[in-house]
């Protein structure tokens, strides 16, 4: 992890860092980054509501405060909803005073359409601070009761759009993405990370990858049996999270 035992028990408690759903069969849960946009949230709710399934969204603080009524159809929907920074930026390089002010800022206006979660999920832009102690310190001082939320699986799905020319090409990319999560030995319980609208990966299809390759990925499990439910943080995190990143 890039520090020595000694300095991880001097420099305080790691949260819990969670890869997986917690002992769940034939349970996935699916992740979305970046939103909510006019292009990809209204389409991504009908979808999940048309497999009765259920995702956790990070939101861009910016993207939220511009699309408030966007926001409040993904809560009416049942979708869990969390911070993912206010800014796109790598908060890992800045400092714990504006991490503190960022991730108060998010809740803060997320807390306009529900309350706050308690375990609360933190995604930070670019997955930033994750094997960082002083950011682990940072984001307890704010709130306890975090927990970080990884991921099982990754798709790079920012990459799709700039890989393709056109809508043929979009669905094939999707489908090769899909069918590679498919193909997975370890399904059951896996966190898969999405994105709405890419943030750094301008291009003309980007808006269409996030309705695309979910709409296969919920076409595909589903037809293993599989249903689809938020992320579900851990009741009691293990011991040893007190020293390392467990």
């Amino acid at each position: 992890m890039g520090y020595k035992l000694t300095e991880t028990l001097s420099l305080g408690h790691w949260q819990p860092l969670i890869r997986r759903l917690p002992g769940k069969e034939r349970q996935i849960a699916l992740s979305f980054d970046d939103g909510p946009t006019p292009s990809t949230t209204l389409p991504l709710v009908s979808l999940l509501a048309s497999y009765n399934a259920k995702a956790t969204f990070f939101l861009s603080g910016i993207r939220a405060n511009a699309y408030p009524d966007l926001v409040e159809a993904l809560v009416h929907n049942g979708h869990d909803i969390y911070g993912h920074g206010w800014e796109h930026i790598r908060l890992d390089h800045a400092e714990p005073d504006r991490l503190l002010a960022d991730l108060e800022k998010s809740e803060s206006f997320l807390r306009r359409f529900r309350p706050t979660p308690s375990p609360y999920l933190v995604r930070l832009p670019y997955a930033a601070g994750s094997r960082i102690a002083w950011v682990h310190r940072t984001i307890k001082k704010w709130n306890p009761a975090t927990q970080i939320a990884h991921w099982s699986d990754s798709l790079k799905d920012w990459d799709i759009a700039i890989r393709c020319r056109n809508r043929d090409e979009l669905e094939k990319a999707c489908q090769t993405g899909a069918d590679s999560l498919l193909q997975l030995r370890r399904l059951n319980g896996a966190i898969v990370l999405l994105h709405e609208s890419a943030y750094d990966r301008p291009a003309p299809l980007t808006p269409d990858v996030a309705p695309v390759l979910a709409e296969k990925i919920l076409k595909g499990l589903t037809a293993r049996g599989f249903s689809f439910v938020p992320i579900i943080p851990r009741k009691r995190p293990p011991w040893i999270s007190r020293f390392i990143m467990a």
